[in-house]
């Protein structure tokens, strides 16, 4: 309630009014608009009912409403001087206003038409989100369970018996395949006591892009049987797989590994990509063979957020208007650092993926499996190679050439005698393993994989282990 009086809003002839504004959350209109020097200042509340006072030789008594604020009725009574606080209303019926005289008015049957709303305390609600429940099913071979929060508003009963659920279609009577109510949750056997901050816990199983269905509620706070419905929409996860990626260092040395995903089918790749503004993920790792130090966005992305913490990281990236999406989805890169002094591989997996389409958030399920996957190996020990036992200077080992086209010639600056190669691939894979005799500065010729990539040389002798990497590259 504005008076308008002192501090004048506007002036403009036009405006210089008194005003009752109302707002049901965001913007302010006026609901009611009189001449300067009309309303007191006093303003008193109930459950239901509002009283606002008027001064002498402006305003005809006690204003009052009965729906909010929204419109307003003069019931008469006395005035009072302008900027005071003086009505109090002790329910909805009895007010008391002290005047601009000094007197102490009182009325019992709110000026004269007595109301029959409900008083304080003996009606409350079970009040629910406004909004419809957004259930998410994200994880690959999970159901994804979400509490549902209730709460009871109201300055009497605080508590009450939740005497069933069920779940329907929207369309019928039918239950739906989709929802259920959660079993084994805390607090799942019916009927049980509701508490004034409650949640009820919802299992959705899609195997659709979407689903809708309505929970049902009935309880009783006291006053007899109720029932609540709610609506449920739940989204699966769309598939993906992970785009095999790999990345190897020694222990103590920065391994850089693209995170990458191949989007299933069933999204339309040339529709969508013009439209994702942002993806948000997870990443999981053991933490036994590599640590986190840092995540790099895709080039044409800004980093948001990350957050790393024990053997998981969470990102946050928005793209950026130059920004270009290609398949495969590219998430960025992640910077490990192999923490193992053994030949050592970890999968790094992607538990949680959403994309932004178009403001919309869509949930994606990330597979892996032996072709589909991202990983992490540690070269065995630290970087270089670990001498001879009691030997101040370890022997100098090469490989010529490197890169390679196909084979190579290992030589050594010193006899190791019987010695075994063993050829591994990034991903910790055994790809050939031989015994050859390395002689003081004698090459011998050794095949590697058809594939290209990189590889890492475990030589095992009496007189100790050697670890190398060459190139493959036709």
């Amino acid at each position: 309630m504005n008076e308008n009086v002192v501090a004048q809003s506007t002036n403009l002839e036009s405006d210089l009014n008194a005003r009752i504004e109302l707002t049901t959350g965001g913007s302010w209109r006026a609901v009611s608009v009189e001449p300067l020097n009309y309303y007191s200042g006093a303003m008193a509340s109930t459950w239901n009912v509002l009283y606002l006072g008027t001064v002498p030789n402006g305003g005809d008594g006690v204003d009052r409403s009965t729906d909010s604020g929204l419109t307003w009725q003069t019931i008469g009574g006395p005035t009072e001087e302008f900027d005071t606080r003086t009505i109090a209303a002790v329910n909805n019926n009895t007010v008391l206003v002290l005047d601009a005289n000094g007197s102490v008015w009182r009325t019992t049957n709110s000026g004269g038409e007595p109301l029959s709303l409900p008083e304080r305390g003996s009606s409350p609600a079970l009040v629910l989100a406004t909004q419809p429940v957004q259930l998410e099913q994200t994880v690959c071979g999970s159901n994804a369970v979400q509490s549902i929060p209730v709460d009871i508003v109201g300055c009497g009963t605080s508590s009450g018996m939740l005497d069933s659920l069920w779940i329907t279609s929207i369309v019928g009577d039918a239950g739906s395949s989709a929802f259920q109510i959660a079993t084994g949750q805390a607090g799942s056997t019916l009927p049980r006591k509701l508490a004034a901050i409650d949640s009820i816990e919802v299992e959705y199983l899609s195997t659709n892009s979407k689903d809708s269905a309505e929970l049902h509620l009935r309880y009783d706070l006291g006053l007899g049987s109720r029932d609540t419905t709610i609506q449920l929409t739940g989204e699966s996860a769309s598939p993906a797989q992970l785009h095999r990626e790999a990345a190897s260092a020694y222990a103590g040395e920065h391994a850089s590994l693209a995170l990458g995903i191949d989007l299933s089918s069933t999204i339309n790749l040339d529709s969508l990509w013009p439209f994702i503004t942002g993806i948000q993920g997870k990443y999981s790792w053991d933490s036994s063979v590599a640590h986190n130090v840092s995540f790099i966005p895709p080039a044409g992305w800004v980093l948001q957020s990350s957050v790393a913490g024990g053997d998981t990281a969470s990102f946050d990236i928005q793209k950026l208007s130059s920004a270009v999406v290609t398949s495969p989805l590219d998430l960025g890169t992640a910077i490990f650092q192999p923490t193992s002094t053994q030949l050592a591989t970890t999968w790094v997996m992607l538990p949680n993926l959403i994309i932004t389409v178009g403001g919309q958030k869509i949930g994606v399920c990330a597979t892996y499996n032996e072709d589909n996957h991202w990983a992490v190996t540690t070269l065995g020990a630290p970087s270089g190679v670990t001498g001879q036992a009691g030997s101040t200077v370890p022997p100098e080992i090469s490989i010529y050439p490197n890169p390679s086209d196909g084979n190579i010639w290992i030589t050594s600056s010193e006899d190791l005698g019987e010695t075994t190669i063993a050829v591994y691939d990034m991903l910790g894979v055994e790809r050939s393993r031989s015994i050859e005799t390395l002689e003081g500065n004698t090459p011998v010729l050794l095949p590697l994989p058809e594939a290209n990539g990189v590889y890492m040389l475990v030589l095992n002798s009496a007189g100790g282990t050697y670890n190398l990497r060459v190139i493959r590259h036709r």
